[in-house]
């Protein structure tokens, strides 16, 4: 579902962009390192689970009951390591703002779930169609089968901008309704009525 989404809202994203094409990369080159990157990216995004959702959430949780520390800091801490100070402003905040609503999402599916593995597999596959199918960052760019204007490009407007903003929002509530109401066909197992921070207490070390 995340997968599924993920790459429709890519795929909106570079509709607005007039450069967007496919890459230099041959289709057998990118087939033969697709697995090896993905592999790759498993590992990145698991570990930044695992540090951001897992261990320190976990650490603040032990000693600040209330949300505004335990699953606040470490969603802003994560949004501003992704500050791109080559992008223009708006474009720059639009960036952060997106990495902003993804963070909460994948804190509300660890508190819903009570489990670090729905954020694995959803941010595992935000990074697989950020880098290896819609590349939109100048710095891997060789890596994805699609390419448009980079997010530095001076080209972008404000407007554009507030559309990925909205995109974002938009796009990242669909599948995280899916995957936590009640109703819903793809609800995930374990998913808890109501949540709390002892939730998060619980859930194994990430040294574990």
């Amino acid at each position: 579902m995340w997968f599924v989404v993920g790459a429709i809202s890519s795929a909106a994203f570079f509709a607005m962009d007039a450069t967007a094409a496919r890459s230099e990369t041959a289709l057998l080159d990118w087939g033969l390192a697709l697995l090896p990157l993905s592999l790759f990216i498993l590992f990145q995004s698991s570990a930044e689970e695992l540090v951001f959702r897992g261990y320190l959430q976990q650490s603040l949780a032990h000693r600040f009951p209330h949300w505004c520390v335990w699953a606040a800091l470490p969603a802003i801490v994560f949004t501003l390591l992704h500050w791109d100070s080559d992008a223009l402003p708006w474009m720059n905040a639009a960036y952060l703002a997106s990495i902003l609503v993804f963070s909460v999402a994948m804190t509300i599916l660890v508190y819903a779930t009570g489990s670090l593995a729905a954020a694995f597999g959803a941010h595992f596959a935000n990074n697989i169609i950020a880098l290896l199918l819609f590349g939109a960052d100048s710095d891997c760019r060789s890596a994805a089968l699609f390419v448009g204007m980079p997010m530095q490009d001076p080209s972008w407007t404000l407007i554009e901008a507030a559309l990925l903003v909205i995109l974002s929002i938009a796009l990242t509530a669909i599948p995280l309704a899916f995957s936590l109401h009640p109703r819903s066909p793809f609800k995930l197992r374990g998913t808890q009525d109501r949540l709390h921070s002892d939730a998060l207490v619980q859930l194994g070390s990430p040294a574990a």
